[in-house]
């Protein structure tokens, strides 16, 4: 959601990864990424068959708006560490 209704100036990213060993939701290797002006993110340190959650911000001149939903990803073993989000 675009706070105020205005233009969107920039985005965040926050996304984790879900610890498998624990049977719970882990924040182990957290990352927050604000300022970004493409609406796409490509990130080169997540790590293969492995889910994560990220979500989505906009920023404008007003603040920043509320968070998206969560969106589950998850990687493959072929070790290839790069997802396009």
């Amino acid at each position: 959601m675009v706070p105020m209704g205005e233009d969107v100036d920039t985005f965040d990213v926050q996304f984790h990864d879900y610890d498998h060993s624990c049977f719970s939701y882990g924040q182990t290797h957290e990352v927050f990424v604000e300022g970004l002006r493409n609406p796409c993110f490509e990130s080169c340190i997540l790590s293969p068959n492995t889910q994560y959650m990220f979500r989505v911000r906009c920023v404008n001149k007003h603040g920043a708006g509320v968070w998206s939903d969560h969106y589950w990803l998850s990687t493959d073993g072929l070790g290839d560490d790069t997802a396009e989000v």
